[in-house]
């Protein structure tokens, strides 16, 4: 009985790491939340703009719980401090920021959600979402087919993803070099299980070197809607890796099962001990 016990721990343990294998390390997946506003949920590791509105909420979806940012109000969503995951990138480091996002649409109405990084939590205000990331994809576009795009300076963007089918996880990795005079970062994308491909290469900071300034560590990471009322953005599964990493870090859905049965027949065999 102790030997089976063992085998199941053993393998529990192997499922378990290899479905989430070094070197991602998880940012958050709202899994452990209560679903409903983020002001009242998260216990303060998000905060959510313009707080107790119902514009950034923690809902249930296919893949378990998400972050979710509507439309129809200016510049909701929620924020965090990376320090809390131990995730600020340095100046002069290099690091991958993971996340997916799915689009969805319960009445006419553009899209316009900001996905970004940023100095500190402060740089996020509640009036221009354009003026608030160093690093920003975006979600932008009329209503039944946005696009995924992605901030340059100067105003100018690249088109990503054209367009971004509705209710579709897609899986983005923003390739952070925070460069102390001149940071840049890569974009890579896919569907699934796929691992990155690269989308954008060397794109410049958005708001550098004004009014955002560079030679600054990388400490925040936000999701901003605005756009019309009948537009929504989910967001989940956030990783971060230290360097350039363009493996897809979120565990399969077999391998989440096989997880799943070998717990379940550990307690089983714990069970049939107590009973014995």
């Amino acid at each position: 009985m102790k030997r089976s016990w063992l085998i199941l721990v053993a393998c529990v343990w192997l499922l378990t790491s290899t479905a989430e294998a070094a070197p991602w390390s998880l940012i958050d997946n709202f899994n452990g939340y209560s679903l409903g506003q983020t002001t009242t949920v998260t216990g303060g590791a998000w905060a959510a703009e313009f707080s107790a509105t119902a514009n950034s909420n923690i809902v249930a979806n296919t893949q378990g719980n998400a972050l979710q940012t509507k439309g129809g109000a200016a510049w909701r969503g929620a924020e965090a401090s990376l320090t809390q995951w131990g995730a600020t990138l340095a100046t002069g480091s290099t690091a991958t920021f993971f996340w997916q996002y799915k689009a969805l649409q319960t009445a006419a109405g553009s899209f316009d959600v900001m996905m970004g990084l940023t100095p500190s939590t402060s740089n996020v205000d509640t009036s221009n979402a354009w003026q608030d990331f160093n690093v920003m994809p975006f979600v932008a576009g009329a209503s039944g087919g946005p696009n995924m795009s992605a901030a340059n300076s100067g105003g100018t963007s690249t088109t990503l993803v054209s367009p971004v089918t509705l209710d579709t996880w897609y899986n983005i990795w923003v390739v952070v070099d925070n460069d102390a005079t001149a940071p840049t970062y890569d974009v890579y994308t896919s569907t699934g299980t796929d691992n990155g491909m690269l989308a954008l290469s060397n794109a410049q900071w958005r708001n550098s070197p004004s009014p955002i300034a560079v030679g600054q560590s990388i400490d925040a990471i936000g999701f901003m809607a605005a756009g019309g009322a009948g537009s929504e953005l989910l967001v989940d599964n956030i990783y971060w890796a230290t360097g350039i990493e363009t493996t897809n870090p979120v565990p399969e859905p077999a391998a989440l099962l096989l997880i799943g049965l070998g717990a379940g027949g550990l307690f089983a065999v714990r069970h049939r001990k107590r009973a014995a």
